[in-house]
């Protein structure tokens, strides 16, 4: 996403949690900061957009299609903030086939951050807009900034069970 798109959608994002009685706290154990996509009509639209962009990406990465997204919560705006309690999460696994992050913070909002993968022992500090694709099983953490305010959109997305059974039937 460029920087306009993200910054956009965090001004968007940040209107509705003013006008709708703030972020939510249990709509993701882990993160207890976030809000659905479709909980804000305007981005409902952007939302659609950004599905229409990635499912097709993601399947081609991963050579599996279709993709479908898990949840009418997914995409999410996940909220990290250093004077608060959500400043990263714990080590866990997604209940998805994929996942993907969106940065839509500037690096220079934040210090700290990042997604650990204990597989791979890397952590990836993504730049505003980019987007880090990964299988929702592998184990990871965000890493907890220490100053400022960190905003990711977070997916989930699985293979649609009908497609896969079609697949496996062709095969034979």
């Amino acid at each position: 996403l460029s920087r306009e798109a993200c910054d956009k959608i965090i001004k968007l994002i940040e209107d509705h949690a003013a006008a709708s009685g703030g972020w939510k706290k249990k709509l993701y154990t882990l993160t207890m900061c976030d809000i659905a996509m479709n909980d804000s009509p305007i981005l409902r639209t952007l939302k659609s957009a950004i599905v229409k962009e990635l499912l097709p990406l993601m399947a081609t990465t991963y050579e599996c299609t279709p993709l479908k997204m898990k949840s009418k919560n997914t995409p999410h705006i996940t909220k990290y903030d250093a004077a608060r309690q959500n400043r990263g999460v714990q080590l866990h696994n997604d209940a998805s086939d994929f996942t993907f992050n969106i940065m839509l913070s500037p690096s220079r909002a934040y210090v700290g951050g990042g997604t650990h993968f204990t597989a791979s022992r890397v952590t990836y500090k993504l730049a505003q807009g980019e987007v880090l694709l990964h299988p929702g099983r592998l184990l990871h953490k965000g890493i907890e900034i220490t100053a400022g305010t960190r905003y990711i959109m977070v997916g989930f997305a699985d293979i649609c069970a009908a497609a896969a059974a079609g697949a496996r039937t062709s095969e034979r």
